[in-house]
């Protein structure tokens, strides 16, 4: 949002009322208001209320989603040309530009404007246009796929929005961070950002803001196996839009309740809702969401058994984004053949199918849809009765599944690995895996999965022998197949039935069920909650199966609770819906017990008892089980047979105890990962993180900050310093703490080359292709193959190989002359001491390459900004230099280096280390190293009058008084030193009487080195 003045603007100006509504969600009126004031101004369109007017109105557009018409509101203004302007409208037309960047896919151009926005705004406070920056750098950032910088950003936003107290802004930033939180698996998080989202738009008329937010939430519900949630929110998206026009959205919420309602075995709602979104498909004309909801009605056959319509459907779904280009598409189909066709049990094309979208996911970088395709691959190889790659698939899925909070998969999961267990005649925890799985499948309200599991414990028992169970199982899932309409699926069930009923005898029966009354094992429950700790879902979830299991309970049920007390249901089983109204209630009687608790405990000191208090009726049992780590809690609910027994209530109170110590571990865990170890104030040196460099100066901690957060990622960075700062030096230890560190780090000097054969040296040439070239010549790119290529005053780098390395940069594409285009695997790190931007005004260098490689940006300062390096970097050379020289010297007089510290270093630290080097050519064995061998310069500029400087190291404790004393020491050197150590002259200089400097010189062993040291206390008492 853009911020005004109302001293300027008055509250009943049209200005401010169009702020009033774009606040209150209504842009086509702000439009409307906006458009009428800049008609109607006489004012020009540099001045500061014109700019305000059009940068608001093309906020407004964007929001419309009318990206030319923000464009031609902004097309009086030359982003070259912005210096004339006073400082917050530039700073409000950068920002405007580096938005309008974004929705022109320049992500690169983006940042660098926003960078430049950020840092004229920041000054004057404009605290909700700060906001909009930060929150547009997160979008770019995260289009970057650089997750971690987008949090960050994110993060800013929302502090900069709580000071603006713009809503509507900061809810947009949340419902970002959100997708932030989905993509790094932390799903509960997301849940949260979502909900605080909602909350935040409740008093606004953005009725698409909020469809937006609950489709999101139906999305995240989806992954976390809470389809009848997922379904409920996606309903409430639709409800938002049913006044809105909006039919792009209207399309995808349909196909997502489409998808929610195939898993919840609702396929006639099902039908209806793809139906709905293939009609909107087409009448947009929109090929690519035709292809993708196309992609969901096949699913939906296959799930059905109508095998060869199914195929139909998805090879043109497949077809389809093959040809729109869209590798995620083109994934989810092959992902959907795949499944088609093991149910249909033509095995081969399932693998192959299930093989291609894997190496798809792997490209694209979908974490779970890779694991998806490696169960398949099991599943695959497991019908196939290849059993060894089989169980090596699950064990890959298994691994990748330990990071991936996905319930659905992890029940497939157990279900293989069930199956396994049961071939090795390990029927017991074969038989506890599957329950486990049906279990899952029917919290999730996931009716398919559940029938396939049975299926597929009957056939385990048939390998087992136990043909009268087998029998039932398989009796049980043909009707559930049928139930559904899963023709196919219900065919075969019936005919193994069939099969396992020939094979049992006349007088064989199934067990009967039994109720067991006796309390289980504490053990295994214990271990099953224990071994789900590697995610939050997970965990809660096998917490409520088990404590059921405890408790021998008719349902369960996990709430979220926020720090309003709006309860969100995480999972449940076995709960219709009166069963949730009902522990909904429970709940919240449970907690205001808890909160009546808590007061007591503060106000009149008496201890509670460990134990929660129970709730509602006798047969109903709350537990609270840990705090959320955004607040709020995570609260279990039993609906029991019974009161709690001694044994029953021991084994419930052993396993939330359990859960909150693998709950406090997961956020622990959450933290570490995005814990910014480098910051300003508490971290004193790099050395543990970058071993090669020496850096404890307060000018490189932002550096060492960057280099942290940059150096896993393999975006391109640009590193600009004077030359002699070491860019090569930093360079090359982000390459040694990256994951490239075993490849090779190749640099290359873009001056060094001539200029008529550095295109060939960069990218390679074929034998024959101009004269000369007698043979072929891979280039340097191609041999800096999975590692990181350096590339050294990039800003001397001719013109006409600057098209090419962009383009290389843009798709990881090289063109060797003579040759066909190539993939390389290779990181840039580039450097220049060039203004790069002074050269892109001039034409001497690319515009888009410039953003391009603007966008991850280190600068390293001058030596002389970081005088506190100097002595580090003096006795590293020294030891350095005296090893490659073998000499043998006593070191270095701190007069010596008290010359090296004060001089100014115009060559930085690579003429430090060509004077260190010298000194210890012409020093002799065994002596030290004094001023009298430094060289004439520095013992010149000692003598001439510099400033004095002294910086503050915020990192330790300041002591005022020692801090004083070191301002005047360096006060009395640099007099001394103006006037070569004449006291009398450096006294009027000081305006001082020369018996007090006399003393004072005393004091701080100044001039002649035997004048005895004066203490302390007689300095305070004179």
């Amino acid at each position: 949002m853009t911020q005004t003045s109302v001293n300027k603007i008055g509250s009943n100006d049209l200005f401010v009322r169009a702020q009033t509504l774009i606040e209150r969600g209504d842009l086509a009126q702000a439009k409307a208001l906006l458009r009428s004031l800049i008609n109607e101004t006489t004012e020009g369109v540099f001045s500061a209320r014109t700019v305000q007017a059009r940068t608001t109105l093309a906020e407004v557009y964007e929001g419309l989603d009318r990206y030319d018409d923000a464009g031609k509101v902004l097309a009086p203004y030359d982003l070259n040309e912005l210096d004339k302007l006073s400082t917050h409208p530039r700073g409000l037309l950068l920002l405007a530009f580096g938005s309008r960047a974004y929705w022109q896919n320049d992500f690169p151009r983006s940042i660098t404007v926003l960078n430049r926005a950020r840092e004229i705004l920041e000054p004057i406070g404009d605290s909700a246009n700060i906001a909009r920056t930060y929150h547009c750098m997160g979008r770019s950032y995260w289009a970057l796929d650089e997750q971690a910088l987008a949090r960050e950003h994110y993060e800013i936003a929302i502090e900069w929005g709580r000071r603006a107290r713009r809503d509507r802004a900061l809810a947009i930033t949340y419902m970002n961070l959100g997708l932030v939180a989905r993509h790094e698996g932390d799903l509960d998080e997301a849940g949260m950002c979502y909900r605080r989202a909602l909350r935040l738009l409740r008093h606004t008329t953005d009725e698409v803001s909020r469809a937006r937010l609950q489709n999101n939430l139906g999305v995240m519900l989806l992954y976390q196996g809470n389809f009848y949630e997922a379904a409920n929110s996606s309903r409430r998206a639709l409800i938002h839009l049913s006044e809105h026009h909006d039919s792009l959205l209207i399309g995808i919420v349909n196909n997502n309740l489409a998808v929610t309602s195939i898993y919840t075995g609702e396929w006639a709602q099902a039908e209806s809702y793809v139906q709905q979104a293939l009609a909107i498909a087409r009448s947009r004309q929109d090929r690519l969401s035709e292809g993708v909801y196309t992609e969901t009605l096949g699913t939906l056959r296959a799930f059905q058994g109508r095998v060869e319509e199914a195929n139909e459907l998805l090879r043109s779904a497949l077809e389809r984004a093959k040809e729109m280009g869209s590798r995620k598409d083109e994934m989810l189909a092959s992902l959907s053949l795949s499944r088609l066709w093991l149910q249909a049990r033509n095995l081969h094309l399932s693998l192959t199918y299930a093989r291609n979208a894997r190496d798809l996911a792997r490209e694209v970088g979908d974490e779970r849809i890779a694991c998806e395709s490696a169960l398949l691959m099991s599943e695959g190889y497991r019908r196939s009765d290849k059993w060894m790659p089989a169980e090596d698939w699950a064990t890959m899925a298994q691994a990748e599944l330990e990071r991936l909070p996905y319930p659905y998969l992890d029940a497939i999961l157990q279900r293989n690995i069930a199956t396994f267990l049961s071939r090795r005649r390990d029927a017991e925890r074969g038989e506890r895996l599957f329950k486990q799985a049906e279990e899952s499948f029917r919290s999730m309200n996931a009716p398919f999965q559940v029938a396939m599991t049975i299926f597929e414990h009957g056939e385990s028992l048939v390998r087992r022998g136990e043909y009268a169970s087998a029998f039932e199982c398989f009796k049980e899932s043909a009707s559930q197949f049928q139930k559904l309409g899963a023709r196919m699926d219900a065919e075969r069930a019936r005919m193994e039935a069939e099969r396992t009923r020939e094979r049992m005898g006349a007088w064989a029966i199934a067990p009967a069920p039994s109720i067991n009354l006796i309390p289980p094992d504490a053990a295994p429950l214990i271990m099953q909650v224990l071994n789900a700790a590697s995610g939050r879902e997970r965990l809660l979830r096998e917490l409520m199966f088990a404590a059921k299991n405890a408790l021998a309970a008719e349902g369960a049920i996990i709430f979220a609770v926020d720090e309003d007390h709006q309860l969100y249901a995480q999972a449940s089983i076995d709960l219709d819906e009166t069963g949730r109204e009902r522990a909904a209630k429970a709940v919240a009687r449970h907690l205001e017990k808890v909160d009546e608790s808590e007061s007591v405990e503060k106000t009149e000191g008496v201890a509670l008892s460990l134990q929660p208090p129970a709730c509602g009726e006798p047969f109903e049992h709350c537990r609270t089980i840990s705090s959320r780590r955004n607040g709020g809690a995570f609260v279990l609910y039993l609906k029991a047979p019974a009161p709690l027994s001694g044994k029953r209530a021991e084994i419930l109170e052993a396993l939330t105890g359990c859960a909150r110590l693998a709950l406090s571990a997961i956020d622990l865990r959450t933290d570490m990962r995005r814990a910014r170890p480098f910051n300003a104030v508490n971290m004193p040196s790099a050395s543990a993180h970058f071993p090669t460099l020496i850096a404890n100066s307060f000018a490189m901690r932002d550096v060492l900050a960057r280099m942290e957060r940059l150096k896993d990622s393999d975006a391109t960075v640009l590193l600009l310093g004077e030359s002699g700062t070491g860019k090569e030096v930093v360079a090359r230890a982000l390459h040694e703490e990256s994951h490239r560190k075993d490849k090779i780090f190749l640099p290359f000097n873009c001056t060094a080359s001539p200029r008529d054969l550095v295109e060939s040296q960069l990218f390679g040439h074929r034998r024959g292709t101009f004269t000369g070239a007698i043979n072929d010549q891979r280039g340097i790119i191609r041999a800096a193959e999975g590692g990181t290529l350096f590339l050294d005053e990039i800003g001397d780098l001719a013109a006409d190989v600057q098209p090419k390395l962009l383009r290389f940069l843009q798709n990881g594409e090289i063109m060797p002359l003579g040759d066909a285009p190539r993939k390389v695997n290779v990181r840039v790190i580039a450097a220049t001491n060039r203004d790069l931007e002074q050269d892109v005004r001039e034409g001497r260098f690319r515009e888009d390459l410039f953003y391009r490689l603007n966008t991850f940006v280190i600068k390293l300062p001058l030596l002389s900004e970081r005088s506190e390096d100097i002595p580090l970097l003096a006795s590293y050379f020294f030891e350095e230099m005296c090893s490659k020289h073998h000499r043998q010297l006593a070191g270095i007089t701190p007069e010596a280096m008290d010359y090296l510290v004060r001089y100014s270093w115009p060559g930085n630290v690579r003429q430090l280390r060509s004077e260190i080097e010298r000194i210890v050519v012409f020093a002799e064995d065994g002596q030290a190293v004094g001023a009298e061998s430094l060289s004439s310069d520095i013992l010149r500029a000692a003598s001439v009058y510099s400033p004095v400087r002294f910086q503050l190291d915020f990192s330790r404790p300041i002591n005022y008084k020692e801090l004083m004393l070191d301002i005047e020491r360096q006060l009395l050197s640099e007099a001394l030193a103006r006037h070569n150590g004449n006291v009398t002259r450096a006294a009027e200089l000081l305006k001082m009487r020369r018996q007090t400097l006399d003393y004072k010189l005393r004091k701080f062993r100044l001039g002649n080195p035997n004048i005895n040291l004066v203490s302390e206390e007689d300095y305070g008492e004179k």
